[in-house]
């Protein structure tokens, strides 16, 4: 459990280290990204909790669980889910940051099962730990 718990900051220094542009002096773009299909459709109307709506996510959840069942290990799924989640959030968030309480209260009241069957196949018993 303890190897668990050190893995994950390194889990996500490594996603982290991907997204880094390697320069602070970079301007900011000047046009603006586009936008997919999927950005409209997970955004959440205020007061959610999130800034994601949770059938959305739970919906990616359930896609993307036999994927993380398939890595063969807690570990190594956890490290893909991590990886996928940020991705995901970047994506279809207006922050692009996973928001672990949002995830959590929301994936609790929407999906429960699909919840407890990632949460299983990735080692950890809540998203707050992630």
């Amino acid at each position: 459990m303890r190897i668990r718990i050190l893995l994950l900051p390194v889990a996500a220094a490594l996603v982290l280290a991907g997204c880094s542009t390697g320069s602070t002096d970079d301007p900011a773009p000047s046009v603006a990204p586009t936008t997919t299909g999927t950005t409209a459709s997970a955004t959440a109307t205020s007061g959610s909790g999130g800034d994601v709506d949770p059938a959305a996510l739970c919906a990616y959840l359930k896609g993307a669980l036999p994927g993380w069942k398939a890595v063969g290990s807690e570990v190594g799924a956890l490290a893909q889910a991590t990886s996928d989640i940020a991705d995901w959030y970047d994506k279809n968030s207006k922050s692009g940051i996973p928001d672990r309480d949002a995830m959590e209260a929301g994936t609790k009241a929407e999906c429960p099962e699909t919840r407890a069957e990632v949460l299983k196949t990735i080692g950890v018993d809540s998203f707050l730990n992630l």
